[in-house]
């Protein structure tokens, strides 16, 4: 159990990482623009 927690917990970060980095790229993008 605990290693499926760790696998699922690991792609979670990946994810929120991943997104974060959209929204820093979008946010840059906007004052580029603005």
């Amino acid at each position: 159990f605990l290693e499926e927690f760790k696998k699922t917990g690991m792609i979670s970060l990946e994810g929120n990482k991943m997104k974060l980095l959209d929204t820093e790229k979008l946010n840059s993008l906007a004052e580029h623009l603005g």
